[in-house]
């Protein structure tokens, strides 16, 4: 069942889906994510938005990620790198050119690659004021991945089509890929 972003599923349908992903081989931080979205993640966002600026709302989308994940046993651990020297914890994956603002298809070749790489975690995209999480598991073989969006449902895809599918899925949610980060899930 896939969701267009507005109307979120009942609860019922939530327990479900989450009792299905937790005990699907390979993704078993869907709970991360749910957990992030309910608890921690809007506490420091409200945070965040009490003090505005890119880096607040960074740091918490970040931190409730990481502490989400130390609920659930699991260590997530940040794998790329801004290299603006800007000193936020992620990927700046936008460009700008006067007004036009769009997406660093490098930063983008950088964030699939990073997600086939580690096989499975959490990816976060930093829109301008909000962090938003999906899980993502890769196949033993590299070549099909399943994104979790807690707005939209799954998506199985092929590794080659992972960018078309996240720039989709920040369309659809309506949050412009300002900056990602990959979180690698390693189970205690």
């Amino acid at each position: 069942m896939i969701h267009a972003g507005k109307d979120h599923v009942t609860p019922y349908a939530s327990a479900e889906r989450m009792r299905f992903l937790g005990s699907f081989e390979g993704v078993v931080h869907a709970r991360t994510v749910h957990n992030f979205y309910r608890t921690e993640h809007k506490f420091l966002m409200e945070q965040a938005s009490a003090n505005p600026g890119v880096s607040s709302g960074a740091m918490a989308g970040t931190e409730s990620l990481l502490q989400a994940a130390e609920l659930k046993g699991l260590k997530l651990q940040p794998v790329l790198e801004d290299k603006s020297n800007s000193g936020l914890p992620l990927l700046i994956a936008c460009k700008q050119s006067g007004r036009q603002v769009s997406t660093d298809e490098a930063a983008l070749s950088s964030l699939c690659d990073a997600i086939v790489e580690n096989k499975r975690g959490v990816m976060v995209i930093y829109s301008q004021e909000i962090a938003h999480a999906l899980g993502f598991s890769v196949s033993s073989d590299g070549k099909r991945a399943t994104l979790f969006d807690p707005n939209l449902g799954e998506f199985h895809t092929r590794s080659k089509a992972l960018a078309d599918t996240i720039e989709n899925i920040s369309s659809v949610d309506g949050l412009p890929l300002i900056g990602v980060q990959v979180f690698a899930s390693k189970i205690h």
